[in-house]
């Protein structure tokens, strides 16, 4: 463990380069404490014998505990650590890090996969832990458990291996929790796609698009490839990956000497569902370092012929730099992962949530009242979604629950009418007949009780209308917009002020970015 390039403590295990499910290392939540498992089975012990070691981030004090049979571990609550493994079939242990001892027992639901006896950890957050288990052959069983190890949501079915870079986030409230994997879906072959999901605290999955991280020609599982070597979230809830990808070459005949490098491991960014490149240096694995630095891990691609002598030891480990400013500096060889603490901004202790904070009203907004839309009745959200309509016939939803990464874009909070008092914009999405309608803008008053509301495809009469961003400012909400007809055609950028007058939403300043300008 190091604090910027100072050693504060080293603890020695053994290691499994093929495997990295078997490497994990858990930072609690509150950032004071690291934990991992000791891998005695690696040592010929039995799994009776594992131990689980507590590292005190500030003071370097290590310590260690008997963790029977345990295999995979998550950090939960403040500085909790849930273990389970292969022999704890429906129990697990949970170990509170700042006074560890020997553990509380705790029943997990029953799954139904291939394994009853694996299920493993993915990542955590405060309130969540995601898991997986295999399901049958080339497929995972995805689930979200609460810190007591009861069942919250079925996430469903996916095409995977059971090796699935995961990450989550937190916020003060289970719903702030969401959670990015990346499924690996032929991990054997050379056409193959490895697509990066968001799951959100109620178990909802939105895919995100690749973007021009994808090779020429990629077709999903068809041809070309791509590799997703790591995820993590920074403090704004940016979603961070690095993503390697490859064209096929049809001539050759194993599916490993096909593989022809496109872009090697480099660093990329979610920004508003669609992958964008971020850095143009070699990394496998980034992490945040203090308030401007950044740790790289680079570890080579192992693609096509290899030309080292020891290919396991060339695709499994790497050089770890640690770049400030314009300066960087050598950390160490023969690194094989790396790990840092949740966000500042989420882990100290006086970080709070301010009443009329966009991550509180956006908990508040969930279980909103919301007009009449796209023909479906008016009615209250219940988990930021209207309940009660059959799913052949639509839904009404906030569409920060849909996007939750783009919830800044979503969602805004100023004072519009003057009276001192904060006014909410959200806007809503809607569906009827298995057709989506323009989105629409529904102002409320700081009691969340409906103002107004405004539908962009009213404004621009267009089939379609998606909300790019709104923001709020003095008397006023501005909003950018697309509109479109049909599958994405005469497409359109507008721009309006959304104000209040006479107690009735209005819209004004409607400007035309681009697009044509007649009528489509």
């Amino acid at each position: 463990m190091m604090r910027e390039r100072e050693v504060v403590a080293r603890v020695s295990r053994p290691f499994d380069r093929s495997d990295p499910h078997n490497n994990q290392v858990a930072w609690s939540n509150d950032g004071r404490h690291i934990a991992l498992l000791a891998g005695v089975r690696f040592l010929g012990e039995k799994r009776a014998n594992e131990q689980l070691i507590s590292v005190d981030v500030r003071t370097g004090e290590t310590r260690r505990v008997p963790c029977p049979n345990c295999q995979w571990i998550a950090a939960v609550g403040n500085d909790d650590i849930l273990a389970s493994g292969v022999m704890m079939y429906l129990t697990a242990r949970k170990f509170s890090l700042s006074s560890l001892g020997k553990g509380e027992e705790i029943s997990l639901p029953k799954i139904t996969i291939l394994n009853d006896y694996a299920r493993l950890f993915l990542a955590g957050s405060r309130h969540l832990v995601l898991t997986t288990g295999q399901a049958k052959v080339g497929q995972e069983k995805l689930e979200l458990l609460s810190s007591d190890g009861g069942l919250r949501w079925d996430v469903g079915l996916f095409e995977s291996n059971s090796y699935i870079p995961a990450a989550g986030i937190m916020s003060v409230g289970e719903e702030d929790s969401l959670f990015a994997v990346a499924l690996q879906n032929r991990p054997s072959l050379c056409q193959s796609d490895f697509p990066i999901v968001l799951i959100s605290s109620a178990g909802e999955v939105t895919r995100t698009d690749w973007g021009v991280a994808a090779p020429p020609g990629f077709v999903s599982n068809q041809a070309q490839g791509i590799e997703v070597h790591d995820l993590w979230w920074d403090g704004s809830r940016t979603l961070h990956a690095t993503i390697a990808s490859w064209t096929c070459d049809g001539i050759k005949q194993n599916h490993h000497d096909k593989k022809v490098v496109h872009s090697t491991s480099k660093l990329w960014k979610l920004e508003r569902g669609t992958w964008v490149p971020e850095g143009d240096f070699p990394a496998t694995v980034v992490r945040p370092v203090g308030k401007d630095g950044r740790a790289v891990l680079a570890i080579p691609d192992c693609y096509g012929e290899v030309e080292d002598p020891d290919p396991q030891t060339y695709c499994n480990v790497g050089n770890l730099q640690l770049f400030e400013g314009s300066h960087h500096y050598d950390i160490a060889n023969g690194v094989l992962m790396l790990y840092a603490p949740p966000p500042v901004s989420l882990w100290r202790e006086e970080a709070t949530i301010a009443p009329g904070s966009r991550m509180a009203t956006i908990d508040k907004l969930k279980g909103a009242r919301v007009p009449s839309l796209c023909q479906h009745p008016e009615g209250k959200l219940v988990r930021g979604k209207l309940p009660g309509i059959d799913g052949m016939y639509g839904f009404v939803r906030l569409a920060a629950v849909r996007s939750p990464e783009r919830d800044r874009d979503l969602v805004a909070v100023a004072d519009i009418t003057g009276d001192g008092k904060d006014e909410v914009a959200a806007v809503l999405e809607c569906t009827q007949g298995g057709v989506s309608w323009p989105e629409s803008i529904v102002v409320y008053d700081e009691s969340l009780a409906i103002v107004g509301q405004i539908n962009l495809g009213h404004v621009t009469t267009s089939a379609k209308a998606a909300v790019e961003k709104i923001e709020g400012g003095e008397g006023r909400f501005s909003v950018r917009w697309i509109s479109y007809e049909g599958a994405s055609f005469c497409v359109k950028t507008w721009t309006a002020q959304v104000h209040v007058k006479s107690g009735s939403v209005q819209l004004a300043d409607l400007t035309q970015l681009n697009g044509a300008l007649e009528p489509c």
